[in-house]
């Protein structure tokens, strides 16, 4: 028997070939493990559409403990379309019962038994059948209560109760002595374009039956009409989406249908695995699914988080995911020259600490590299296969490219399964700035992926779907969830990878209930933990440099330069916008509230939208340069909304970790209209940090010293990006437009006057912060590089049977947006293991 209990509260997704919804907890293991771990006060059994009903309603009293036994599943992804309800009649989601023979009936049917058709999974036949919202008519109820002698079940009682289910969408409809709106059951009336819908209407007026408005009214009701349906925005609205997924409090997106966590703890040695993969990441998820096409290879994909919350889904929303538990929300050390304007003068470093890691919270931007980036990967690092010609057509193998006009097929592909899509704003920003830019000589750019070096504006494409986020979750895990040889735990931290006379033969792993365990594998250990984890776990376990290894008293099987050559991009927010044109405040208000809800309109229209991110700008510092050095962000922030997150962080202080003092000076400028942030961010760094152990205890953030911009190059790149922002605003389209670039009156910058170069510096070491790039920490070279840790084919030096596949490897950062190429890592590292395997 399958069990869910209620808990926690879903997100519902339609994605292909997988679960339409999926109820995040299944309490079936533990019930099984231990009967009486609680005490429960009623138990349920059947959560079809009167059971989940109940099990929702009874769990309304807190200190009630419901269980609930449904002996089904979740429904599949063919249940949503109302117009497919018959392809679940018969399946596995159906009981399929058959009558006893008739001496007089049933003489056509198969064997002259009638089918009886049940659903079989949670929310029962409310999830299979046509969804037709009928109630009965008064009389039905009427003989209930005086011919069968059921008082308290008239049509006068029952009534109060299917109004309180009921969430009725058509107002123009609405008896509210009949109706009411605001229930958990959405009704909504069908539509068709079958012209035979007007051919028999007619008919049937010319024999004098009549049109009916509603169906569910209390007259008696002779005649035709449309139907009211248990369906919304389009699809089912079975017990399971209506009653049982609202009880939980921050639902999920997408939920990975299966959690082998519970199974591996109770017994590791249960299945013999080929391969384990640490970090379901951006890489991770990738080579996890690239190795199970496998049939032979059993793969174990360990991740330390679990499924995405809804807010992942809404591009426009991705920041609400910073600093939540979806994040691992490190913190860099001080630094006695920069952050001064940060929280503790720290840096913050969001990462994913969920399945799909941060693709899974990150801005969606899709950019790869240039030319240049992967030839220096080449010759100047020594990564023989790892030019732009090697690494093109593995960005081409994950990507499905949606805009068709652009497509280049010597750059892009379709099919693949990473959707790219172009992004969409209203902002009237967009127009001034591209004009702006326009004015001062940039050139408007088609693709940012081509192999010519770009130098202009242009729109950012998006690793989205259907207007939704397309993390390597949803790309790559869900569309093979049904491998029988993927094995994936969630909530799963690897703590130490076992290593035994030079061969990596598993990995040791935290329970969830705080129980260490080992689990083994034949052929390797495959390290997809990310530039932070993944140098700490190879230090934890004895993979590092001797003398910081030694410090923590860590025996040392290897002596690599482990967590040094840590890269990012450091970007300066600084450059603020507010609309000055001259309007009443109330005027000011309703043009953000209006432009907000247009945006956001665009995810229920299925179009993906970061707002204004969608302009990026790549320029030169200096004309002598063939490839651009600086990229230009923009965003805009709402009016006074710099402390609306549902984090309760304020905007500033949850994406770049700004303190109190600083985001006071945000706040204020948000107070007079919107404002509009424009950042420069350094493509070609110079400076570089590390990655340390600040103790042996796996479960302790690592120290992160970011020793970045102390190249004065850097500074001054930068200081050039301000530049060129400050001309901007000069431009007669920005005066025109009423956007005023104002100065930030930071206290520790008090003493500078704005504008100046003393000025912009303070600026530059009190706000430049990382731009969630962190790549580099486990650089990739040839086998004689004594700075490297990875060889060209991803193999941890001196270790027989570990790979490291992530952007830890890259020997330089790429000078873009830095999660295409970690899925590239991916792709390649995936295709180099097959190889080495005789499989590929």
């Amino acid at each position: 028997m399958n069990t869910k209990t209620i808990a926690v509260t879903v997100f519902y997704m339609v994605l292909q070939g997988y679960h339409a919804i999926i109820y995040p907890s299944d309490y079936a293991c533990t019930l099984c493990e231990d009967p009486t771990q609680v005490t429960f006060n009623f138990i349920v059994v059947g959560g079809g559409s009167a059971g989940a009903t109940v099990a929702a309603r009874l769990s309304e009293i807190p200190e009630w403990n419901v269980l609930l036994l449904e002996a089904g599943g979740d429904p599949p992804e063919s249940t949503e379309n109302p117009l497919l309800w018959n392809h679940n009649l018969r399946t596995k989601y159906d009981w399929t019962f058959f009558s006893e023979q008739n001496p007089l009936f049933f003489k056509g049917m198969e064997d002259e038994r009638c089918i009886i058709s049940r659903g079989l999974m949670l929310s029962g036949s409310s999830s299979i059948n046509a969804m037709i919202y009928l109630r009965g008519t008064v009389e039905d109820f009427r003989q209930w209560k005086n011919k069968y002698g059921c008082y308290g079940w008239d049509y006068e009682d029952v009534l109060p109760y299917f109004k309180k289910s009921e969430d009725f969408v058509d107002l123009s409809r609405l008896d509210p002595e009949v109706h009411s709106v605001g229930g958990m059951l959405t009704v909504t009336p069908l539509t068709t374009f079958d012209p035979a819908y007007t051919v028999i209407a007619e008919a049937e007026q010319s024999i004098h039956l009549i049109e009916v408005n509603d169906f569910n009214r209390k007259a008696p009701v002779i005649g035709y009409g449309n139907f009211d349906s248990t369906t919304r925005n389009g699809r089912r609205c079975s017990t399971l989406k209506a009653f049982l997924m609202p009880v939980l409090h921050g639902y999920h997106a997408i939920i990975y249908p299966s959690d082998y966590a519970c199974t591996l703890c109770e017994d590791p040695t249960q299945v013999t695995f080929n391969f384990i993969v640490v970090g379901g990441g951006s890489a991770g998820a990738t080579v996890a699914a690239r190795l199970s096409e496998i049939p032979e290879w059993n793969v174990l994909l360990l991740e330390a988080g679990g499924d995405p919350p809804e807010s992942t889904e809404n591009p426009l929303l991705w920041n609400y995911n910073l600093r939540t538990k979806y994040d691992w929300t490190f913190f860099s050390e001080q630094n006695p020259l920069f952050f001064k304007g940060m929280e503790d003068e720290r840096c913050i470093i969001s990462r994913g600490l969920v399945l799909g890691g941060s693709s899974t919270i990150n801005g969606m931007i899709y950019l790869r590299g240039t030319v240049e980036d992967f030839r220096q990967w080449k010759y100047k690092y020594g990564c023989y296969g790892w030019d732009y010609e090697d690494v093109l057509p593995y960005f081409k193998k994950s990507e499905d490219f949606v805009d068709l006009s652009r497509l280049d097929p010597e750059v892009h592909s379709v099919g693949g399964m990473l959707t790219v899509t172009p992004l969409t704003t209203f902002d009237p920003a967009y127009t001034v700035i591209t004009e702006a830019e326009q004015s001062i000589h940039l050139i408007r750019v088609s693709d940012y992926n081509s192999k010519e070096p770009v130098i202009g504006y242009s729109d950012s494409d998006s690793t989205t779907r259907n207007g939704r986020r397309c993390s390597t979750l949803k790309a790559f895990l869900m569309p093979v969830s049904n491998r029988s040889n993927l094995y994936v735990a969630k909530n799963t931290i690897v703590t130490k990878i076992i290593i035994v006379d030079g061969v990596a033969v598993g990995v040791e792993f935290k329970c969830s209930s705080g129980e260490i365990k080992s689990v083994f594998c034949t052929n390797e250990v495959v390290l997809c933990a990310g530039p932070i984890k993944s140098p700490q776990l190879l230090m934890l376990s004895g993979i590092g440099p001797r003398e910081h290894l030694n410090e923590h008293d860590i025996h040392v099987i290897n002596d690599l330069p482990v967590g040094l050559n840590l890269q990012d991009h450091m970007s300066l927010p600084a450059l603020v916008f507010t609309d000055r044109k001259c309007r009443p405040i109330e005027d000011i208000k309703k043009e953000s509230s209006d432009l907000l809800k247009k945006e956001m309109s665009l995810f229920l229209k299925n179009t993906p939208t970061l707002g204004l991110s969608k302009l990026m700008t790549f320029y030169k510092s200096n004309d002598d340069l063939v490839y651009p050095d600086l990229q230009i962000i923009k965003f805009r922030v709402p009016f006074n909304a710099t402390n609306s997150l549902p984090n309760k962080i304020n905007l500033f202080t949850n994406r770049f970790g700004y303190s109190k003092e600083v985001t006071n000076v945000y706040d204020e400028l948000n107070l007079l209209s919107d404002i509009i942030v424009m950042a420069p961010i350094i493509l070609q760094p110079l400076s570089t940090g590390r990655i340390k152990l600040k103790s042996v205890n796996p479960l302790d953030d690592p120290s992160i010293i970011l020793d970045y911009l102390t190249h004065e190059e850097e500074i001054e790149t930068l200081l050039k990006g301000i530049e060129f922002i400050v001309k901007l605003s000069k431009t007669k389209h920005f005066i025109d437009a009423g956007l005023v670039l104002e100065e930030l009156k930071l206290p520790n910058c008090a003493d500078y006057v704005w504008d100046t170069r003393d000025y912009w510096i303070c600026v530059i070491q009190n706000l430049a912060a990382p731009f969630y790039h962190v790549v580099g920490s486990c650089r990739m070279g040839s086998k004689h590089d004594p700075c490297s840790v990875v060889d060209t084919k991803l193999r941890v030096k001196g270790i027989i049977g570990l790979r490291l596949i992530d952007s830890s490897i890259m020997p330089k950062i790429v000078s873009v947006n830095t999660n295409a190429a970690a899925i590239m890592i991916g792709e390649k590292g995936s295709d180099i293991i097959k190889e080495c395997y005789g499989k590929l």
